[in-house]
């Protein structure tokens, strides 16, 4: 794997949460959906970074990290809560293959690590945590 910083791997769920088949845009704010829009609620989405779980040397100047970072998403009840929620199951279902798929091909690993689900005023919302683990440069340029 090529040596990344957790910034890059941001990047990376970002391109793939806003490609085709998920298609979901950055959130006003990065720690909530409290200023999105109503009308655009169902296609926001936010990362949330949940901390450096370890840091463990390889070889010089490389350590491999783990990290958590969790990613949000809501729907609209729209008077049919039972449909709102299964279509969050489904859509972080969606996120989690894709995900996975991305850090095949771009050098660092993701693992499912939870995920959660509730009912926020006329939202349901849910998350689900990511393990990502990853090769890290500690040389300085």
């Amino acid at each position: 794997m090529a040596a990344l910083i957790l910034s890059d791997i941001i990047d990376r769920f970002e391109a793939v949460l806003e490609a085709s088949p998920l298609s979901f845009k950055h959130s006003k704010e990065p720690f909530s959906f409290d200023r999105q829009p109503n009308t655009v609620i169902n296609d926001a989405y936010r990362i949330e970074d949940g901390g450096l779980g370890s840091s463990r040397s390889a070889t010089n100047s490389v350590a491999v990290r783990i990290d958590t970072l969790r990613v949000w998403i809501a729907r609209k009840l729209a008077f049919d809560g039972q449909s709102a929620v299964e279509t969050l199951q489904d859509t972080l279902v969606t996120i989690e293959r894709y995900l996975k798929a991305d850090g095949k091909a771009q050098g660092y690993h993701v693992e499912i690590t939870g995920r959660d689900m509730k009912r926020v005023g006329d939202l349901a919302m849910a998350s689900i945590d990511f393990s990502v683990d990853y090769d890290f440069s500690e040389a300085v340029a």
